[in-house]
């Protein structure tokens, strides 16, 4: 198993905020838009698919007129081969941080179950094809 790139930044504290656009770069010049995540997420996971690869990611925010800010400064990431108490571990902090983040805070209902969610997905869209897509 290889362990993911896990990107987090700090919230934009903006009423109007739509969502935040994820910018990965393979080679840390050109950086092409890839996923966007809700805006009140503020973590996205990359799978690169081997051990050893390296990403620089930028993050902007999109608001509600659909303006974008300007981009966040590159942060950058490594993938490597994970052990069988690795991925267990990585299991258990993203169950964990699912119900704590993305639960409603009263009911503590899961986010799929709430009705009028636009995503039961954690609202990541994909803009390249992977081969599997969560949509709003």
């Amino acid at each position: 198993m290889i362990a993911p790139i896990d990107l987090t930044w700090a919230p934009v504290q903006d009423s109007v905020l739509q969502f935040y656009k994820i910018y990965p770069s393979l080679g840390g010049k050109t950086f092409t838009p890839l996923a966007t995540q809700r805006g009140d997420r503020t973590r996205f996971e990359d799978f690169l698919g081997a051990s050893g690869k390296s990403a620089s990611y930028k993050v902007s925010a999109v608001n509600s007129s659909y303006k974008e800010s300007a981009l966040s400064e590159a942060i950058s990431g490594s993938t490597r081969a994970m052990s069988d108490d690795d991925l267990l571990t990585m299991v258990q902090e993203a169950c964990f941080r699912y119900y704590w983040e993305a639960a409603h805070p009263n009911a503590g209902m899961a986010i799929e179950i709430l009705p009028g969610q636009k995503s039961g997905c954690a609202g990541i869209v994909w803009i390249r094809n992977y081969g599997h897509c969560c949509g709003r």
